[in-house]
């Protein structure tokens, strides 16, 4: 499970790595700051390849995010109580005290994965106002374009 932290500091890190963007973990989020060409025409260029890039950096978290599910689903699975001839024969008391027990261990494993999920889940949030903020600057970036224009 990873922790938090690590997760948040190394997307940040890969966000940093895009041509033209500086981005820092802090506690709050993240400190992002993208330098802008004057034109609006070459700004909406960079905004969108900066948007491809970010966009490419949320599949790798998904991806991330979707190998964290699948091992804890397995686990959830293989904790599930399955009657057999132990239970056949033991009897009910037997049979209700292995489903409370497993049911038990499946909520203690779904509590592991919210937890290992979080960082991931904060991540993709993150990156998704970051997109959302660079949507807004190349609307600004196509109305400036528009005013020069005319």
């Amino acid at each position: 499970m990873a922790k938090e932290t690590d997760v948040l500091v190394a997307c940040a890190q890969e966000i940093d790595a895009i041509e033209g963007v500086t981005c820092k973990a802090t506690r709050k989020g993240w400190d992002f700051h993208m330098d802008l060409e004057e034109d609006p025409k070459v700004a909406i260029k960079q905004i969108r390849l900066v948007q491809t890039q970010l966009r490419a950096v949320k599949k790798q978290v998904i991806a991330a995010e979707q190998q964290v599910r699948q091992a804890y689903s397995q686990a959830i699975s293989e904790s599930t109580y399955r009657p057999g001839l132990g239970g056949a024969l033991l009897g009910a008391k037997y049979r209700g005290a292995a489903r409370r027990a497993g049911a038990h261990q499946k909520d203690s494993l779904r509590a592991n994965r919210d937890k290992a999920l979080a960082p991931w889940e904060e991540a993709k949030q993150r990156i998704d106002k970051l997109l959302l903020q660079l949507d807004m600057a190349k609307t600004k970036a196509q109305v400036d374009a528009e005013k020069q224009k005319r």
